[in-house]
């Protein structure tokens, strides 16, 4: 999910047009400042304006409002009325490669030290958010005499019969992990072969369940409803933490990660930038991995994370030195077609 970028510096002045309200303290400072925040809706939305947002608001006195989903329809729809009622929006890393100049702001690079954060994760119109990974999972107990090692045995029903579970979605990594599996090397893995991914997806036709949202994906894990699984980390982290048998494979986890974005036409993008330059302080990214189980991004970042937590730590440089980037910018410029192919697979 990438493009590399070398912005010196990139919180200053995407963040830093000026120390901006961020600067100040108490509400004198930010008087008739207010920011809307846009995500996901949930236990993520909630931690983000707990342990980020409403911090950084109650600093420098910007009144803070809320709304969700994120939905990229209802973005372009305002920007093209010039009626833009969101500030800050969490999206897919591919989206803002595609709307930079159309439905979101460039970001002066000015101030944000892009060296710490994971390489590829920046884009002219994006800083990312957080981290994650799409990983094989497997029952413990289904397989503690010859556990698999790879993506390969998720496709292998011969040597590790056993249900299974993967993304309905995509652009989560289906494509990546069959390609992985068939011999593709990391490094040869973009431009995705998208024929070969389904050829290699023919192995599991009609025995494979997909999932169709995250909370879904928790819920199979933690009724033992597939033996192995393809799988967001946070997810697997919390259904380990309630108790689900399942154990993580992370020879080539596939590393991704959720970007914020500032819509074109925002009134309040001075405040944006200020909230984006707090986001990516090693302080808030610690506080965010503690409440939940995304990565942090800054590498400066030192969460006390407790065990479970630390084990799907997907930027601690024993995960991270296995993970393969998944490229935002191939997914910007592929997207439709890749969705139209194994939309077609799935259906058919």
């Amino acid at each position: 999910m990438r493009t590399t970028r070398t912005l010196t510096t990139l919180v200053a002045g995407v963040l830093g047009l000026t120390t901006l309200a961020g600067c100040g303290s108490g509400p004198a400072a930010g008087e008739g400042k207010s920011l809307t925040f846009v995500a996901y809706g949930g236990v993520s939305q909630d931690v983000l304006m707990r342990q980020w947002l409403e911090p950084w608001g109650k600093t420098s006195g910007v009144k803070l409002t809320q709304d969700s989903p994120t939905d990229y329809a209802k973005l372009a729809s305002m920007v093209e009325a010039g009626k833009v009622t969101w500030d800050l929006v969490d999206t897919e890393p591919f989206y803002p490669i595609q709307e930079c100049g159309k439905s979101v702001v460039k970001l002066d690079p000015a101030g944000i030290d892009t060296a710490k954060l994971p390489e590829g994760t920046v884009s002219d119109c994006a800083v990312p958010l957080w981290g994650y990974s799409l990983l094989l999972v497997y029952n413990k107990d289904k397989y503690a005499a010859k556990p698999p090692t790879s993506f390969a045995d998720f496709f292998d029903l011969k040597a590790f019969p056993g249900t299974r579970a993967a993304p309905a979605n995509v652009t989560a990594g289906p494509l990546e992990a069959a390609l992985l599996a068939d011999g593709v090397a990391p490094e040869e893995l973009y431009p995705l072969d998208i024929p070969r991914a389904l050829r290699k997806w023919d192995a599991l036709k009609g025995k494979v369940s997909l999932w169709k949202t995250s909370s879904v994906s928790q819920q199979q894990l933690e009724a033992k409803q597939a033996d192995m699984s393809l799988i967001w980390s946070g997810r697997v982290a919390e259904a380990v933490k309630n108790g689900a048998p399942y154990a993580p494979v992370w020879k080539q986890n596939l590393f991704g990660w959720a970007s914020v974005v500032i819509p074109k036409g925002s009134a309040h993008a001075e405040e944006a930038r200020s909230a984006i330059k707090d986001l990516l302080t090693a302080r808030t990214q610690a506080r965010l991995a503690e409440n939940i189980a995304y990565a942090p991004v800054n590498s400066d970042a030192k969460p006390n994370l407790d065990k479970v937590y630390a084990d799907y730590n997907v930027t601690a440089p024993a995960i991270a030195e296995q993970s393969v980037r998944q490229d935002a910018q191939w997914w910007a410029q592929n997207q439709q077609q890749a969705v139209t192919q194994w939309t077609a697979w799935t259906t058919s």
